[in-house]
């Protein structure tokens, strides 16, 4: 493995996580407003 290589795979282990953790932060914030309209 090279330098490149690792570097690329753990931008896209990031990017990855960054784009999970955005989705289900929308989803936090609609069970929030659900909580305290309900």
């Amino acid at each position: 493995m090279t330098v490149t290589h690792e570097l690329k795979a753990s931008y896209a282990f990031i990017e990855r996580n960054f784009f999970l953790t955005r989705r289900y932060w929308g989803w936090e914030v609609a069970f929030l407003v659900y909580s305290v309209a309900g």
